[in-house]
């Protein structure tokens, strides 16, 4: 529905230079940042402790949207500003030129914060990064620390505080800082969950997290506080907001850290719970404050962590999809011309064309074996990427496992006997009927008993099958010079194969057992091997007797 409403206010100055639509947008961002920040300040005001706001969320509400929406909302972010500083000091105890001060601080501060952020890491900020997330906290340590010396100018040469320079520019510093560490990434997060809309799930879950974040919040405050000292400690809010963390997106982190900054805010300026301790303000505040930052830097680290594992996922399933798409295009592409040339080479090896002299049927036969080796190749490439899209089908049918053994037996007998290996089968007659994919499962157990022959210069390799609690196990054990712990390990993924100069000898793609686990876990089965060294392999299939169809993974 083109531009989402925070790009529309982010552009509203570029839309015409002296035209309506410019204006209009600034005013009206200027009115609803005003709004916001004069809501904020006065809640900060209404909740002082002696005198001593612990935090000043409106700071975050200004320096955030700069944040969020760049550097040509600068002007009407600073008249809001400004005018809600007025409006808000005016109707508390402060006089007018004192005002004037705060308001020109509290503008600066934020355009200071706003324009770090710019420089070092331009316009495309998110929370998604975990030295975005640092940046935030130096951004606001500078912005705060330079305004505060304004601020504090204000209350001691115009207002007449009590209170020492150093105190008064440290209560300035902690709640402004403070203020922008936890209401600006929810400002940030706002406006990136306008741009990106959450999907009905997520956003689900992110509201009913900050709900239940809530309730415990007001759980806690609503206790008396031998009961919330002693049996419901503060940490209670901690799980909720680590759901939130590992889950939800930074901007509903942010809305999580926005919740527990009040209660604890709440808590402190009416002595509830942990925060009830009498004495100095510092006694009540800094703990206050304290517990403030480390739980939000540590939410907004821990979900800039998560964000970032999260986009890492998806760039990963994002190139193994274009991979497998890669090779099922390829592997399409190659098969056709090959076939031709099997197709043509098989028609002048039949004297299609005229007799064929003998040593052209050599080179011909070299040509036809070397195809079929590569056509093969092209195949299981072909199959896996199937698999790894989610787009090979089983075709579910009642099957005979007898006859699935047999058949494989009459095709590999060939091999075993150039090799002069005995091929023995022991399968009961009386198997029952299976349901699932034939020609699969086929394929499944011509791939093992034909590496069993490759793998075997002597001896022999044996077939069996059964059937116990409608449970297949088949089994193929050969005498071969068998696999060790760390080959067992690694031979069922793609392209690997057991690391041994035998292994190399004999040659191979590296891709028939990883195609054959996947069939065989499709069916709801599991593919497994038991070998020792010097003692031969055997490769273990069991599947239901009813196929239980699953999806294919990508493990």
């Amino acid at each position: 529905m083109g531009d989402s409403i925070a790009n529309r206010i982010r552009y509203a100055g570029a839309a015409g230079v002296g035209g309506a639509p410019r204006w209009a947008g600034m005013i009206a961002l200027a009115a609803v940042v005003g709004l916001a920040y004069f809501v904020a300040a006065r809640l900060s005001l209404l909740l002082l402790v002696a005198d001593v706001a612990v935090f000043w969320p409106a700071a975050g509400v200004s320096a955030g949207t700069l944040i969020a929406l760049g550097p040509r909302t600068r002007l009407p972010v600073i008249v809001g500003t400004m005018g809600a500083t007025v409006l808000a000091n005016l109707l508390g105890d402060r006089n007018l030129w004192s005002t004037l001060v705060f308001a020109f601080s509290n503008a600066g501060e934020a355009v200071l914060a706003a324009w770090l952020i710019e420089r070092f890491f331009g316009t495309a900020f998110s929370l998604g990064r975990v030295r975005y997330v640092l940046a935030l906290l130096a951004a606001a340590v500078v912005g705060t620390a330079i305004s505060g010396i304004g601020g504090t100018a204000g209350f001691k040469l115009l207002q007449g505080s009590p209170a020492s320079i150093g105190a008064t520019w440290l209560h300035w510093f902690a709640s402004d800082a403070l203020g922008i560490v936890t209401v600006a990434p929810l400002v940030i997060g706002l406006v990136s969950a306008a741009r990106e809309r959450p999907v009905r799930g997520e956003l689900v879950e992110g509201v009913a997290a900050i709900l239940v974040l809530a309730m415990i919040g007001g759980l806690v405050l609503a206790l008396p506080a031998e009961l919330l000292t002693s049996v419901i400690p503060v940490t209670l809010l901690f799980p909720p907001l680590l759901w939130l963390t590992a889950r939800g997106r930074p901007a509903f982190v942010a809305a999580g850290v926005f919740v527990v900054s009040l209660t604890i805010v709440w808590g402190t300026t009416f002595g509830i719970g942990e925060f009830k301790a009498a004495g100095s303000v510092a006694d009540r505040v800094l703990p206050a404050q304290a517990s403030i930052l480390l739980m939000a830097l540590g939410a907004l680290i821990l979900a800039a962590l998560f964000t970032e594992l999260r986009d890492k996922s998806r760039e990963v399933a994002e190139a193994s999809k274009h991979k497998s798409q890669f090779l099922a295009n390829m592997s399409h592409e190659l098969r056709t011309p090959l076939n031709a040339i099997l197709g043509y080479t098989e028609l002048i090896l039949d004297n299609l064309y005229g007799e064929t002299p003998d040593k052209m049927r050599k080179a011909l036969d070299r040509i036809q074996q070397n195809g079929r080796h590569l056509l093969h190749l092209i195949n299981d490439v072909l199959d896996l990427s199937k698999i790894e899209a989610g787009k090979l089908m089983l075709a579910l049918a009642d099957y005979s496992l007898n006859n699935v053994v047999h058949n494989v037996f009459i095709a590999v007998e060939s091999l075993a006997n150039e090799k002069k290996l005995a091929l023995n089968l022991e399968v009961p007659a009386d198997l029952p009927t299976g349901y699932g994919d034939e020609r699969r499962l086929s394929q499944v157990l011509l791939n093992l008993v034909g590496n069993a022959i490759k793998f075997t210069d002597a001896g022999a390799v044996t077939v069996s099958a059964k059937a116990v609690n409608d449970v297949f196990t088949i089994a193929v054990r050969d005498t071969g010079p068998g696999i060790s712990e760390g080959d067992k390990l690694t031979i069922f993924e793609e392209f690997r194969q057991a690391d041994s100069s035998v292994t190399r000898k004999k040659g191979g793609t590296g891709l028939g057992l990883a195609i054959a686990r996947r069939i065989v876990e499709m069916h709801g089965g599991r593919l497994s091997v038991e070998s020792k060294l010097g003692k031969g392999a055997t490769f273990i299939v069991t599947l239901p007797v009813k196929a239980k169809v699953t999806p294919p993974t990508l493990a």
